[in-house]
C-alpha cells in the first residue's frame, strides 16, 4: 500500500478510536444514568469532531454507543444509530444551509444553526426516549450547543483562549469565581446575568468557557448526589442564545 494512503488509513482509525471512547465516556456519565442530566457530553464530542473530522468518524460515534448501551442492556444498535444520524445530519445541514463550521462571525448563522440543532436533538431524543423528553431534549441540545462549541472553539482559537489568561488575573478569578458560586448555589438569575457580564467583557471565548464551566458544574453535582435545579437547562439555553449572540454581535 501506497506510504501516503496508509497514513491516512492509520489516521482515520486512530481518530476512530479516541471518538469511540469519547462517546463511551460520555454516555456512561451523563446520557445512561439513573436521573436526567443537565448535558450530555457524548452529543457535544460527537458534533465537534463530526465537524473537524467529516464523516469519516461516524463509525467510532457508532461503535462508541453501541458498546455503552449494551453495557446497560438497553436497545444499543437503534440508539447508536440514533446518535450517530444525529450528528451526521448536523454536519450535513449545516455545510447545506448555514456554512461550513461552528465558528460565526454574524449572528443570523448563529441562530439558524441553534434553531436547526434544536428540531434535530428534539427529534433524536424523542427517539431515544418519550420519557423525560424535555429534560432530555434540552440536556441532548445543551451537549451539542456548549460541548460542541466549545472544543471547537479551542481547537480554531487556542492562542485567543490563551489571550484571555493574559486578561486581568483579579477581574477574571472575581467574574469567572462569581459564576462558579451562583451555579453551586443554584441561582438561575444571577447565573444568567453573569453569563452576560462575560459576554461583555471577554467576547465569544469568554461566554464559551462560562457556559462550559456552568455545565461541568452542574453535571458533577448530580453525579455526586447534590441536588440540582433542572431549570438550569434552560437558563444555559438562554445563555448560549443571548451571550453567544452578543459576542457574535460585537466582533
Amino acid at each position: 500500500m501506497n506510504p501516503f494512503k496508509k497514513l491516512i488509513l492509520r489516521r482515520i482509525i486512530t481518530e476512530n478510536i479516541s471518538v469511540l471512547l469519547l462517546q463511551y465516556m460520555g454516555l456512561m456519565l451523563t446520557t445512561l444514568t439513573l436521573y436526567p442530566t443537565p448535558l450530555w457530553f457524548a452529543s457535544g464530542t460527537a458534533c465537534a469532531f463530526i465537524f473537524m473530522r467529516g464523516l469519516s468518524i461516524l463509525p467510532g460515534i457508532w461503535l462508541g454507543s453501541f458498546i455503552a448501551y449494551s453495557l446497560v442492556k438497553g436497545p444499543a444498535f437503534y440508539a447508536a444509530t440514533i446518535f450517530t444520524l444525529q450528528a451526521a445530519f448536523l454536519l450535513m445541514l449545516t455545510h447545506r444551509f448555514i456554512g461550513p463550521s461552528l465558528i460565526f462571525n454574524r449572528v443570523k448563522p448563529l441562530l439558524k444553526f441553534i434553531l436547526c440543532s434544536s428540531i434535530i436533538t428534539a427529534i433524536s431524543s424523542f427517539l431515544l426516549s418519550s420519557s423525560h423528553f424535555f429534560l432530555n431534549w434540552l440536556a441532548n441540545l445543551n451537549g451539542v450547543l456548549i460541548i460542541g462549541f466549545g472544543l471547537i472553539t479551542l481547537d480554531t482559537y487556542f492562542p485567543e483562549v490563551d489571550v484571555l489568561k493574559q486578561k486581568n488575573r483579579l477581574i477574571l478569578s472575581l467574574v469567572f469565581g462569581l459564576l462558579l458560586a451562583s451555579t453551586l448555589a443554584n441561582q438561575l438569575l444571577l447565573t444568567l446575568a453573569f453569563m452576560l457580564l462575560i459576554a461583555i467583557i471577554y467576547n465569544w471565548c469568554g461566554i464559551i468557557t462560562g457556559l462550559f464551566l456552568i455545565g461541568i458544574t452542574l453535571v458533577f453535582k448530580q453525579f455526586f448526589g447534590f441536588p440540582i435545579n433542572h431549570l438550569f437547562q434552560t437558563i444555559i439555553l438562554l445563555g448560549i442564545i443571548a451571550g453567544s449572540g452578543y459576542a457574535v454581535y460585537t466582533v
